[in-house]
């Protein structure tokens, strides 16, 4: 007997399917996936579309002038990407490349405008694996993003990276240790550019459940560190959350 196992899909789809690099709603899409044993290859091509926001749309003018622009067009997107991974009952692991272009993109210069093209590119890494009581689990992201202006966008890190750890105590307690780094970037104060650093975010997570109820703590910023995601605005330090959910 053999353990061989082949299967070959190929879907195409429309709706609200969402893209994790340019934030965008999906139109449409098409893609073919093939599976051997454990392993499978994912091609997929996906066209999306964002619309401004209300305050791109409405906003005031203010002493410096314009902001708002009640004539901007959504930003139109397509996209093409490539994965190659593994997968089992105890862990998964997928590697995917990618290429993003966004025409009409919306951009601030002298009030919001649809300035000019974007491209997207750059690799991602997700994986995950269960070893006993654990999960544990850790993903990177490297990005290059290029304007036809040649301007370099505001807050996109060329690199990003995060791991975690879930510890099943038991059948009612569960501990979590999560980690975030933020690679360089930069922003603007009106058209200087200035660096933003890269920083390191740790949070600590607990969660008790009996039957139909859930208590969970979060301990965010767990190490009290102070860093910047958009310049001049403070950020959380060392946090708290309480949640309770219950269910009938």
């Amino acid at each position: 007997a053999s353990n061989h196992t082949e299967k070959n899909t190929f879907e195409i789809y429309g709706g609200a399917s969402g893209n994790t690099t340019n934030k965008s709603g999906g139109i449409g899409a098409v893609g073919y996936k093939m599976i051997m044993n454990s392993y499978f290859l994912r091609v997929g091509h996906h066209t999306g579309f964002k619309a401004p926001t209300i305050y791109q749309l409405r906003a005031k003018e203010n002493a410096y002038g314009a902001i708002g622009n009640e004539d901007l067009s959504p930003e139109k997107s397509r996209d093409y990407e490539i994965s190659f991974g593994e997968e089992s009952s105890l862990y998964k692991a997928e590697l995917t490349a990618f290429y993003n272009e966004v025409d009409e993109f919306i951009d601030f210069n002298q009030g919001y405008q649809n300035l000019y093209k974007v491209i997207y590119k750059g690799v991602e890494f997700n994986g995950m694996r269960k070893i006993s009581n654990l999960n544990v689990g850790a993903s990177f992201t490297l990005l290059d993003l290029k304007t036809t202006a040649s301007k370099k966008l505001a807050r996109r890190p060329r690199q990003s990276y995060s791991t975690f750890l879930d510890w099943n105590l038991n059948k009612q307690n569960t501990f979590g240790l999560y980690y975030k780094l933020q690679g360089e970037r930069i922003d603007y104060q009106g058209s200087t550019e200035i660096k933003l650093d890269k920083y390191q975010i740790v949070d600590l997570k607990y969660q008790w459940k009996k039957k139909n109820i859930k208590i969970g703590l979060i301990v965010g910023n767990f190490l009290n560190q102070s860093y910047e995601i958009v310049k001049g605005y403070s950020t959380l330090d060392r946090n708290y959350q309480l949640s309770i959910d219950y269910s009938y």
